[in-house]
């Protein structure tokens, strides 16, 4: 079965080849999620400690298990506001309930460091398989209208956020890899560049400043894991930030600047604020925000974007999905893995699996980092490692 879940982990862009069943649109990643489950499930049966396992796992996390119970009763809710419920109840499937079942397995089946670290190295050779595809578009000339380097990804920062994961991981196992011998050293220096060249390439500054951030958090992961409450206060920095960035827009004037990316995020924070403000319990539902921030044109000027499908932050684009108590829910899981920093700085893999966290929260800022269907295994994967 570990098998299995590494071959998952190799092959998470397969989320891309969708196909029906049974008129139920699905995709490869996610029936192989599901196959893998279904395995797991009847082992369990078959050994008559299914529910024992369960029973403990919520009682050793009960405010995770709080946290994912309040944010799938807020997806819920949000249906009632949503104008497409079934793309809604297909993101909730894929973004949500998916990638719950794999953290499930992954919890109950990855129990020592070896099995982790090897989880690593398997993403790590999917990443250098991506960047390697990447290299072609890059040489045949294959970018998007502003040079933009993308593979066979919808969007740069897709690609983007898994080139910074793969390079996290491999700084986070440069111990493991300076004791391998200088042949495979040297294929992990050529992994290394390649997924640094098309990191860089996508020019997705959230990106590049998000990884650079958590890198540096490796440095000084000794102050947050020893340090009194020091963990808390990282906790509170990042949302505290990750809110006050969009709330904050209000007081700025995106039609009055420069034409860029940092100008548009401006503009969709305020929208999505409005948005909020006349939706703050229920939200508007997962797959409504394209539509609902067309809608909230006529109170601005001409947008400077038209085509947005998220809000361009994390914490906003889950209150927007979930509504509040659907957020509440995603706080409180964030929480709750913060609460444990202090209790697993003897184990590298969950310092590598933070540090990620980290940066996809800190990338989360100003993108999209976790819900989408791979984005949001990744996001599992950490959380069943720390």
């Amino acid at each position: 079965m570990i098998y299995f879940i590494y071959f998952i982990l190799f092959l998470t862009p397969t989320y891309l080849l969708r196909f029906n069943i049974f008129y139920i649109p699905t995709n490869a990643l996610e029936l192989m999620i599901i196959i893998l489950f279904l395995i797991w499930i009847v082992k369990k049966l078959l050994l008559g400690n299914l529910f024992y396992n369960l029973k403990t796992e919520i009682i050793n996390n009960k405010l995770l298990y709080i946290g994912i119970f309040l944010l799938f009763i807020g997806f819920i809710l949000s249906l009632v506001k949503s104008n497409d419920v079934l793309s809604s109840l297909g993101i909730i499937k894929s973004w949500f309930v998916v990638p719950l079942l794999f953290y499930i397995v992954l919890k109950n089946v990855l129990k020592n460091e070896i099995e982790k670290k090897k989880a690593f190295f398997v993403f790590i050779f999917s990443g250098f398989a991506i960047s390697a595809i990447g290299l072609i578009y890059f040489i045949l000339d294959i970018l998007t209208y502003d040079n933009r380097l993308q593979a066979f990804y919808p969007h740069p920062n897709m690609l983007s956020i898994i080139m910074a994961v793969s390079v996290i991981m491999i700084i986070g196992l440069r111990f493991e890899i300076r004791k391998l011998n200088i042949i495979k050293y040297s294929v992990f220096v050529l992994f290394l560049f390649s997924l640094v060249f098309n990191l860089i390439t996508t020019k997705s500054s959230g990106a590049h400043i998000g990884a650079i951030l958590a890198i540096y958090f490796m440095d000084f992961k000794n102050f947050i894991f020893n340090k009194k409450y020091a963990n808390y206060i990282l906790f509170g920095i990042i949302i505290f930030a990750g809110l006050v960035l969009p709330f904050a827009s209000k007081l700025t004037n995106p039609w009055e600047m420069e034409r860029n990316s940092i100008a548009s995020r401006l503009m969709v924070w305020q929208s999505s604020v409005e948005i909020i403000k006349d939706n703050f319990i229920l939200g508007i539902g997962p797959a409504d925000f394209q539509n609902k921030y067309l809608e909230y044109q006529e109170n601005f000027n001409p947008y400077l974007e038209w085509a947005v499908p998220h809000s361009h932050n994390i914490f906003i684009s889950t209150w927007l999905m979930s509504g509040f108590i659907g957020f509440i829910g995603f706080i409180l899981i964030l929480f709750s893995i913060f609460k444990k920093i202090p209790n697993n700085k003897s184990q590298i893999s969950s310092v590598i699996a933070l540090t990620i966290l980290i940066y996809l929260l800190v990338h989360g800022f100003v993108d999209n980092t976790i819900w989408k269907n791979d984005l949001s295994i990744i996001f599992w994967f950490l959380i069943a490692l720390i």
